[in-house]
């Protein structure tokens, strides 16, 4: 079997549309009947000539354990947070701001999650703190989707400050975050200083993903424009840093693990400025399998390494499923890895197009249309299902918006 990655980290995909909204006794259910026709396939030939099912079969199992798994730590770290009123951590992301209230996210000391506190109160926090919160965690917010959002995130419960509730500085500061928020800062005061207003709030979210300063009535804009995805860090704007880079460095270097070693350094160090988001991560592993194929010398199987990281993703954070950035990045990457090519040999299959293929220009509009065309029909039932709409304008505004956005980032 050519593709076996690709078969476990899309079957993964598939079965967390169902497993997602099970009971815990259904989810074991589940892994037994999994395990028991697995065992039942293995022992007779017939069935092992044909690995697809084997290989499904496996990545049903290792998706039901590990959201088996992250479920049950879920409710743990609930229950021992309940328990306590103490806790301390380190500010992990850049604090926002509102009309009506400053949100502090902490990622605690010693666990794999971290907790949202908002406040309307300016604690004067910034990236890297070391703090000490004191507040009773009760309950999550009753906001199905602010609550899967928390999940997707591990951010797992919110806490609103009031005056039991409260958060302070120790003194102390972490390396990696305060340089991280230094860093950004830094580039902050420079594109405000060209960019002000909410054109610089754009550019920032297009760059390093800080989305607090946009108004909300420019997101409702880009999410009715079918081109949200602009605003979101993934895999479209990491290849403009990673292949920009490449593109130089090929002038200079013929060593593919040369460019490789350069390309996964690269990425690494924008991950960690950005913050090592879950949306940068997910893109990050995407665009990694590809690097990574370079370093070992191999050529890169696109569709492979797009199951490779979905497998990944989803064995380190099952919950990832309910955010809406993992399916724009999972569906667009495999649109343009699907489409574009169709479209452009349906077209030379029609009278009277070979001007098209003779024209440079032509040919590049063409190739423009098909990966719009592309992202948006594969994006068109995040819409549909997540924000309950149907973006008519996303095919031209995709044409129009996507290459002047990549231009703008450089």
């Amino acid at each position: 079997m050519k593709r076996p990655f690709a078969v476990i980290g899309f079957s993964m995909l598939i079965i967390s549309l169902l497993i997602i909204k099970l009971s815990l006794k259904m989810t074991i259910a589940l892994i037994f009947g999994a395990v028991v026709i697995f065992c039942f396939l293995w022992v007779f030939k017939i069935f092992r000539r044909n690995k697809t099912i084997l290989f499904a079969l496996v990545a049903v199992i290792i998706y039901a354990v590990s959201f088996l798994v992250t479920e049950v730590d879920y409710y743990k770290a609930k229950e021992q947070t309940q328990e306590r009123n103490e806790f301390t951590g380190i500010i992990c992301e850049t604090p926002k701001s509102s009309d009506y209230a400053f949100t502090y996210i902490v990622k605690l000391d010693g666990e794999n999650y971290r907790i949202r506190y908002v406040t309307q109160k300016n604690e004067m926090l910034s990236e890297g703190d070391r703090v000490k919160v004191k507040a009773v965690i009760s309950q999550e917010s009753y906001n199905e989707d602010f609550f899967e959002n928390s999940l997707a995130s591990k951010i797992y419960f919110t806490v609103f400050g009031c005056e039991e509730n409260s958060i302070e500085k120790t003194g102390e500061r972490d390396f990696y975050y305060s340089t991280v928020g230094k860093i950004k800062n830094w580039y902050s005061t420079v594109v405000d200083t060209y960019l002000p207003n909410e054109i610089g709030a754009i550019a920032k979210a297009m760059t390093i993903g800080e989305k607090s300063e946009i108004k909300q009535t420019t997101i409702d804009t880009f999410n009715y424009s079918g081109v949200s995805h602009i605003l979101v860090i993934s895999g479209l704007h990491l290849s403009v840093w990673i292949v920009g880079i490449l593109k130089i460095l090929e002038k200079f270097c013929k060593s593919d693990k040369m460019i490789g070693i350069v390309g996964l350094t690269t990425l690494f160090v924008y991950s960690a400025l950005v913050g090592f988001t879950p949306s940068i991560v997910r893109a990050g592993m995407m665009v990694g399998m590809v690097l990574l194929g370079k370093l070992l010398s191999r050529e890169a199987d696109s569709t492979n390494s797009v199951g490779i990281a979905v497998a990944l993703i989803l064995v380190i954070n099952p919950f990832a499923v309910m955010s809406a950035s993992f399916w724009f990045t999972v569906l667009s990457t495999m649109g343009l890895l699907i489409l574009p090519n169709r479209i452009i040999d349906w077209v030379k299959t029609r009278k009277h197009t070979e001007f098209i293929f003779k024209n440079k220009m032509l040919y590049a509009f063409l190739n423009l249309v098909a990966v719009s065309v592309s992202i948006s029909v594969f994006t068109l039932p995040i819409f549909i299902v997540r924000f309950e709409m149907i973006p008519v304008a996303s095919l031209i505004s995709n044409l129009l918006i996507v290459d002047v956005a990549l231009l703008m980032m450089v």
